[in-house]
């Protein structure tokens, strides 16, 4: 299985380093013949390694995604930043405008209105799915695909798939929507005690769908029907499941989910770490066996992990 992107760049400074203090070294070994071959026979290995995985960084252009992904933290100086300027080919060149003089800028203004249609705007991007989308539109081409960027509508057919991993692989799926919010990433395992090796997917025109550190995964159209038995997965509340209230409990004793519940504007409703097991918790995360979830229409239903999770109508 190939290295990611990400990878190859922490074994490029690695083998970098390497060349550099062997260099140092071989030069300060040149009275003693043996000292010398030994230690310019290793900074030239670690030269020739390190020009491999530069190489390799390049391979494809999930390192750009990697960057994005890493931490919410965002400093006035940002390195993640000017790296997304460099692989967006955008001008990272200081532009000077009319507040650059001595006048300050003049404060923002309390507008209830306007914060509110902001707020209102980074909900929509959020979002899922498009509006008004038809999970039962599209009926899906079977596929097979490896680590990449694919866009829906042009390197997928949109659908409902079942998206599985091949034996004795571990790879990572993300969903991206129309506009760039990611909305789920799940691993996928594909050794024979796993139970999570496939996930089954919405896939909407103009979402984006990543593939990372797999060499393999099938996408396969499956109908699209209700059920209350729910295994890794994205649903869709009236697709895949009937609105309603319900209790949701795991089935099996050592097995763990976590349940997500947004509505179709992409707020949070319901967030729970569903297990039999004895775990430890902190204050903001606390396991429990069940918990009772209303959903409606267009609501959606994300499940992580290894086990099942039944819905029982109340």
């Amino acid at each position: 299985m190939m290295l990611s992107p990400m990878k190859f760049l922490l074994l490029w400074i690695l083998f970098s380093l390497l060349f550099i203090i062997f260099t140092f070294l071989t030069l300060s070994a040149l009275g003693n013949q043996t000292r010398f071959k030994l230690r310019l026979s290793i900074a030239t290995f670690s030269f020739l390694l390190g020009l491999i995985c530069f190489f390799g960084i390049f391979t494809d252009n999930s390192i750009k995604t990697d960057w994005k992904r890493i931490g919410s933290f965002k400093p006035s100086i940002s390195v993640k930043e000017t790296l997304n300027n460099f692989f967006d080919g955008k001008d990272t060149t200081p532009k000077t405008t009319k507040n650059d003089s001595d006048t300050p800028p003049a404060p923002p203004k309390n507008d209830s209105n306007t914060q509110q249609k902001n707020s209102g705007n980074y909900i929509s991007k959020g979002r899922h799915y498009p509006v008004g989308y038809n999970p039962t539109a599209d009926k899906g081409h079977k596929t097979t695909k490896g680590s990449g960027i694919y866009t829906v509508g042009k390197d997928i057919q949109p659908g409902y798939y079942k998206i599985s991993i091949k034996e004795k692989e571990i790879g990572t799926i993300m969903l991206e929507n129309e506009n760039g919010r990611s909305n789920l990433s799940s691993m996928l395992d594909g050794y024979q005690k796993s139970n999570n090796n496939s996930i089954n997917l919405h896939l909407a025109k103009d979402q984006k769908l990543i593939i990372k550190r797999t060499d393999q995964v099938s996408l396969e159209p499956i109908p699209v029907k209700t059920t209350t038995t729910l295994k890794q997965g994205l649903y869709i509340v009236d697709a895949d499941i009937k609105p309603g209230r319900y209790i949701a409990k795991q089935t099996s004793k050592d097995s763990t989910n976590n349940l997500t519940l947004y509505n179709d504007n992409y707020r949070l409703k319901t967030n729970e770490i569903l297990t039999n097991r004895k775990m430890k918790s902190s204050k903001s995360v606390k396991p429990k066996p069940q918990t009772a979830i209303d959903i409606k229409k267009n609501d959606i239903i994300t499940i992580y992990g290894k086990g099942t999770t039944q819905l029982e109508p109340q």
